[in-house]
């Protein structure tokens, strides 16, 4: 084990701040310490497991729009796990100490991308995409306000 990647508990001390994390979000912090840990092994900086998790979740949301059970749950599974990496992110900036304005942007860009996709994605699939795009609109009115 390196020197320098720290022990579990001290990842949680350092990346789980009280009153950072509300709901869900606490239990999906929780489990991405693990994978965390494991990419500090890695090369891979905080910008680059940001890129994995944005093409995991587009992926994610091609798989869905084939449709059948199996793709659809493969989908949703996909795309969660691609939720537990933007957190894993998240920890290893916190790690590096390099939490930056530009990370931040380019992260909600992201987001502003792929949730609404991974909604029409859903909503295509069940056949009923007109009320996906006005879930959409919604989501996104309530991002610009």
């Amino acid at each position: 084990m390196s020197k320098d990647v720290p022990s579990i508990q001290e990842l949680k001390d350092l990346c789980l701040k009280k009153g950072v994390y509300v709901g869900l979000d606490t239990i999906i912090s929780r489990m991405a310490i693990y994978p965390t840990k494991l990419l500090l092994y890695t090369p891979l900086r905080p910008m680059q497991v940001m890129f994995v998790w944005l093409i995991l979740q587009l992926v994610a949301c091609y798989i869905i729009t084939q449709g059948g059970y199996y793709a659809v749950m493969g989908g949703i599974i996909l795309f969660q796990a691609a939720i537990i990496l933007d957190h894993a992110d998240g920890q290893m900036a916190r790690f590096y100490g390099g939490e930056s304005v530009l990370a931040l942007y380019v992260d909600q860009l992201y987001h502003n991308i792929t949730n609404p996709l991974f909604i029409l994605s859903l909503s295509h699939v069940a056949g009923i995409f007109r009320i996906g795009v006005i879930m959409v609109a919604i989501y996104l009115f309530n991002r610009v306000i």
